[in-house]
Order: C-alpha cells, then structure tokens, then sequence
C-alpha cells in the first residue's frame, strides 16, 4: 500500500471505512494465517518465532491505535470529558466515604 500524499475524502457514518481498509483486511488475514501456522508447527523453535511475531504485531498496532487516536479531536474530547467524569465520580465517592 502506497501512502496517501493528499488529504483524503471525508467520510460520514458508523460504517464508512477508511481509506486503505481493503489492503489492512488483506493484510491482517495473512498475518493470521502464518500465526496460525506457526502455533501448529512441531518445531519449537517455529513456535516461538510465531508468539514473538504476535507479541510484536500486537504492540505496534496498541501504538498505531494510540498515534490514531491522539490525532482525533473527537477522541481527544472523548478523553477529556472522561477524565472530567471519572474526576467526579472519584469526588463523590471520596465525599460519601467521609
């Protein structure tokens, strides 16, 4: 997949995708099958190198998720917002323990 040098379109809906969706499907059914693969594998030393593949995909993707969502002002409104409530909870609690 090439990266996008323009803005991409807007989309709208719970359903609308984004773009390079079909290449990231692809992609991850592949990565899922070798794991796959790898964990039915007799030799150990496959097996390894499958649960240290998986350890990695898993920790790059919690950081792209985290690089997405620190970009969205939506989910960093989100964030705030909770951080607010949860603050709040946290006082009324702390308030009906006294």
């Amino acid at each position: 997949m090439t990266v996008p040098q323009e803005v991409p379109l807007l989309r709208s809906g719970p359903r609308a995708g984004y773009t390079g969706k079909d290449e990231y499907d692809a992609a991850d059914k592949r990565l899922r099958r070798a794991l796959a693969q790898l964990a039915r594998e007799v030799d150990p030393g496959a097996r390894v190198v499958g649960a240290q593949l998986a350890a990695a995909a898993t920790s790059f993707l919690a950081e792209l998720a985290a690089r997405g969502e620190a970009a969205s002002p939506t989910m960093r409104r989100r964030q705030r917002r909770d951080a607010r409530l949860l603050a709040k909870v946290e006082r009324l609690h702390a308030e009906r323990q006294a």
